[in-house]
C-alpha cells in the first residue's frame, strides 16, 4: 500500500495518508491536524537504492 503526502490548505500541515491507488483516486483524507478536508496531493522524491555501483 502507497504512502502518499498531503498538505492541508486550512492549517498549512503536511501529513503523510496509506491508501490504496484506488482510494487515493477517489477520495481525500481528513487532515489529522484540524480535521480539514481541503487538502492537496505534495510531490514526493523517491529514492532507489541498489547493491550495483554506478
Amino acid at each position: 500500500m502507497p504512502t502518499y503526502a498531503y498538505r492541508c490548505a486550512q492549517c498549512g500541515k503536511t501529513f503523510e495518508h496509506d491508501e490504496r491507488i484506488a482510494e487515493h483516486e477517489s477520495k481525500k483524507p481528513a487532515c489529522p491536524n484540524c480535521g480539514g478536508h481541503d487538502v492537496v496531493s505534495v510531490p514526493v522524491p523517491v529514492m532507489v537504492k541498489t547493491s550495483r555501483k554506478s
